[in-house]
């Protein structure tokens, strides 16, 4: 496979000297034993082979440091985790799974699932709470930091409006617009977090704004608006689509039927993104130059 170079990342994730070995013989130099399966005997380190290598060998317990990272893989749809579930049992059938389990290598068993009869309630407001900061991937790979507003987010804004090109400000706010004025960013930023909620992403550690997301619920919070802008730099990157998910999401877990966006026709971007997750254009009767994009939130 390698012509005989060897690998630069050899993992030992089994726990047995014979696969150990193995790592030895077919890391590269300058390469890596990465040991992370857990030893119940001695395994021999050939140093008379390996001296000369300049390998290194790395060792660590099993953790959860990298579990958010995994879950928003997952739920970016870059891994299927349903293709790792061999086996189903009722609860109680919980004896025959642990068995199934602990003869995994005449079973074939890789992860087992045990179903209860009911699933678990999480409260509503519990739910809708976990969206106010939390880490989203986007389908490219980038990883967002999504936050509420802070009422001392307004210089923040601020910058971010500025890098957000002229056609998308006219979009956003639907007329000619070269600066977002103090009075609207005091709006976008005071906002009561019951009614509307203003949400704003972050990349890389950085406290540059990259996109935002503003969604406002009608006083039966069953129908919604939402407005999202993003910096020019940004866009394409699939950052507008996670922002449009996530505010669906939270717009449904507070109980919102109804979720639209009123947009230019000449969005098409934006119109076509929408449409994408489901939204549903309909004629604007006050405005023709204008559309009413709707997704009926009951739905999914």
């Amino acid at each position: 496979m390698t012509g005989g170079k060897g690998v630069d990342t050899a993992i030992e994730a089994v726990g047995i000297p014979i696969t150990f070995e193995l790592c030895q013989e077919i890391v590269a130099p300058g390469g890596v034993i990465a040991n992370i399966g857990v030893h119940g005997v001695k395994a021999d380190l050939h140093l008379e082979k390996l001296w000369s290598q300049n390998i290194a060998i790395t060792t660590r317990l099993v953790d959860t440091v990298t579990t958010p990272m995994l879950l928003k893989t997952v739920q970016a749809g870059k891994i299927d985790p349903k293709k790792l579930i061999t086996h189903r049992f009722s609860l109680d059938r919980i004896g025959e799974a642990y068995e199934t389990f602990s003869r995994a290598a005449d079973t074939h068993a890789l992860k087992v699932i045990i179903e209860t009869g009911s699933a678990l309630t999480i409260p509503a407001e519990a739910m809708a709470n976990d969206f106010l900061d939390t880490a989203l991937m986007t389908h490219t790979g980038l990883m967002l930091h999504v936050r509420a507003v802070k009422p001392e987010d307004e210089p923040l804004l601020a910058e971010f409006f500025r890098h957000v090109t002229p056609g998308d400000l006219r979009f956003r706010f639907l007329g000619g617009v070269r600066e977002v004025s103090h009075e609207r960013l005091l709006a976008m930023t005071k906002v009561d977090h019951v009614t509307t909620e203003h949400f704003l992403a972050f990349s890389g550690g950085s406290d540059a704004i990259i996109a935002a997301a503003l969604v406002a619920c009608d006083p039966s919070m069953t129908k919604a608006e939402v407005a999202i802008s993003v910096r020019a730099d940004d866009k394409h990157k699939g950052v507008g689509w996670e922002m449009l998910r996530h505010v669906a999401r939270y717009a449904q877990a507070h109980g919102v039927k109804t979720l639209e966006s009123l947009e230019s026709r000449e969005n098409h971007e934006a119109i076509e993104l929408e449409q994408e997750q489901g939204f549903v254009a309909v004629p604007y009767p006050d405005d023709p130059t204008l559309v009413l994009i709707r997704k009926d939130l009951r739905s999914t």
